[in-house]
């Protein structure tokens, strides 16, 4: 094999980072203030980042448990005692939805005004999603969500892959993790749901094509009840076939990452192989994609003022909770799903 330099690899997400970084307000302060509806694990992780953002400001948070409003006063922030204080509008730009308190309340931060950021679309319906989506249009407001897992180098560098032609037309992707000590879940969704969403959004990335069929099992723990492990199989529009499987009962500790095969080229852990005319396999590592310290949120200002962004939308996450959806129906049936 021969190991040839390859020029950095840019992703794209990151080349339009400068057009979304607006400039502060004249008293130094951030252009865009933000409400947070839920102080669990993941309301707690989007108030500690926006305090690391020159350009987003959480201004006030609300959860029902009073002990976890006491402890966000200590970010600096208002702590409201009722949910109609961060929907009522007029006190922030926009409201990041981490707790599943379902459409409702999703309606009614757009109905005062306000951008969405779902943090766990997976817990709506597509006919939930598709709706608060079309509400965001007819009010010309933003709705998206938060998949912080999109943005990894992998996922970054296997996309960048596939858009350099080097691969040829992607027939096979896969991925397996089988680590048994995976991060702890947020309630009972289970794996599937809280892993296969992201998953799934970064496959998404990678295959230009729309799944036309499913096939699913998954393995549920005897003791919690939610599931513990899960296999889907895949095909596409374009003749493209991918396969995920996650065991987080597994004692094996291994992760392939993504791994694409192409008619020209193949990928693997952030690396581009490719053959000669007389058979040799040239192995050509990618560099790291350039990106922002926090893409997504460097992204929201542009979302929220109307301007080109890479964000997903509701109608995004719909789609992917579809093919959630036939997953499990086609592990209780134990036949192929067509979408």
């Amino acid at each position: 094999m021969t190991h040839p330099s390859v020029p950095n690899v840019m992703c794209s997400i990151a080349s339009d980072l400068s057009s979304s970084d607006l400039a502060v307000r004249a008293d130094g302060r951030p252009s865009w203030k933000v409400g947070i509806v839920g102080l669990g694990t993941q309301g707690l992780y989007q108030l500690e980042r926006t305090r690391l953002n020159s350009q987003i400001e959480a201004a006030i948070v609300y959860d029902p448990d009073p002990r976890k409003r006491q402890f966000a006063t200590g970010f600096g922030v208002i702590a409201a005692d009722e949910l109609s204080r961060v929907t009522a509008g007029g006190k922030t730009d926009a409201v990041f939805l981490t707790d599943p308190l379902g459409a409702e309340t999703a309606s009614a931060i757009l109905e005062s005004g306000q951008h969405l950021v779902l943090d766990r679309p997976w817990t709506l319906t597509c006919e939930e999603l598709q709706s608060i989506q079309t509400r965001a249009e007819s009010a010309q407001l933003s709705a998206t969500y938060f998949c912080p897992r999109r943005w990894t180098a992998d996922v970054l560098c296997a996309a960048e892959a596939v858009r350099s032609g080097r691969l040829g037309n992607v027939y096979s992707v896969q991925y397996l993790s089988c680590i048994r000590h995976l991060p702890p879940l947020s309630g009972s969704a289970g794996v599937l749901r809280e892993f296969g969403f992201d998953l799934l959004d970064q496959l998404r990335a990678l295959v230009a094509a729309q799944p036309i069929s499913v096939f699913g099992k998954m393995v549920a723990d005897p003791q919690r009840g939610d599931d513990r492990a899960f296999l889907a199989v895949m095909e596409f529009q374009n003749q493209c076939r991918a396969e995920i499987r996650i065991d987080s009962r597994s004692r094996l500790g291994f992760r392939t990452g993504w791994m694409l095969e192409g008619t020209s080229g193949s990928y693997r852990g952030e690396r581009l192989l490719t053959e000669t005319l007389d058979g040799e396999i040239v192995d050509q590592p990618l560099e790291r994609p350039v990106c922002h310290a926090d893409p997504f949120l460097a992204e929201l200002p542009a979302a929220w003022q109307g301007q080109p962004c890479r964000l997903p939308s509701l109608r995004d996450a719909a789609s992917i909770v579809a093919v959630i959806n036939a997953i499990e129906q086609s592990s209780r049936t134990g036949e192929v799903v067509r979408l």
